[in-house]
């Protein structure tokens, strides 16, 4: 168990999470709080980006001070049209709508739902890899403020991320796929010691600082390391493992970052904010929630601060 006085050092703590809590000016209007844009979704994974922008949004009027007020959903036609049936509170975008929408936002998050290969008995996702990569670069080539996140870091290279604005939100076998680090060397569990997980961090620091990037490290315990040093992240639980909560995480960080300059405390803060969501998801449903349920935890979690 975790019983070191040093843990408290490294350790993501409500203190620290209430740091990135900023107040908006008094008389700022709509669109005057940060805007974030969401570019996700595809033909398989048609479900994954509204995740990461519902977290947004729910992050958003949650957030006692406001971390952003608007969100914009980039994704395929198709998505779209089954969107405005469920009257979302995100402004859904398409992609040759994209340009306009990136010059203007405050934080982007790149990656949840889009495709890394096409589905062989769908031949209109042939392209769809494609179309990742070009959607990931020209994130990249914009210089905003940006999250990765699962299919756009199956699509580039480490060299393309150099870049300190940058948060990538890899598991486990991400990372160690997209560095060429042996995966072995990034396991964590509930009950990992201080050492354990420092020896994991200092690995992901290590890649942190080579980029010039943040890296959140999803696991039991989640590893978050930037340019200056590094924290990780108790909570959670196993119920977390099903799909789609990683896109809430990412649709959370990208929110938070919006609004802040700090990489590390934005990664640092969704991890928090997340992993508590899960612990108020247990309490009322035990193993049984999924994505959508953990998002809509996020508002009692502002209850504690």
């Amino acid at each position: 168990m975790l019983n070191n006085m040093l843990t408290k050092k490294f350790r993501v703590t409500k203190a620290l999470v209430k740091k990135a809590f900023l107040k908006p000016p008094s008389d700022s209007h709509k669109g005057q709080n940060g805007k974030v844009l969401i570019i996700g979704g595809s033909p398989l994974f048609h479900g994954a980006g509204r995740l990461a922008a519902k977290a947004a949004w729910e992050t958003i009027i949650s957030f006692s001070s406001k971390t952003n007020d608007m969100v914009y959903f980039c994704s395929t036609k198709a998505n779209l049209d089954y969107l405005k049936c469920k009257q979302e509170c995100f402004i859904g975008i398409t992609r040759n709508q994209l340009d306009h929408y990136l010059k203007s936002c405050n934080a982007v998050l790149v990656g949840t739902g889009l495709m890394r290969e096409p589905e062989e008995n769908w031949p209109e996702t042939k392209k769809e890899p494609l179309i990742t990569k070009q959607l990931t670069q020209k994130v990249l080539e914009s210089d905003k403020k940006a999250v990765l996140d699962a299919g756009s870091l199956q699509v580039i290279s480490p060299q393309a991320l150099k870049n300190k604005k940058i948060i990538i939100t890899p598991h486990r076998t991400e990372m160690a796929k997209l560095f060429s680090i042996d995966e072995k060397k990034l396991v964590t569990s509930h009950n990992s010691s201080f050492k354990e997980i420092e020896k994991v961090a200092q690995v992901v620091w290590q890649m942190a600082k080579k980029y010039q990037i943040t890296i959140l490290l999803k696991g039991p315990i989640d590893i978050i390391a930037g340019q200056n040093g590094w924290y990780y992240c108790l909570g959670g639980n196993a119920a977390m493992t099903k799909g789609g909560t990683g896109d809430v995480l990412a649709g959370v960080a990208t929110a938070i970052y919006s609004k802040i300059n700090d990489p590390l405390l934005a990664a640092s803060a969704a991890s928090f904010i997340t992993k508590k969501a899960g612990e108020e998801s247990w309490k009322k449903q035990k193993w049984f929630f999924n994505a959508s349920d953990l998002i809509n935890q996020i508002t009692k979690v502002f209850n504690f601060f």
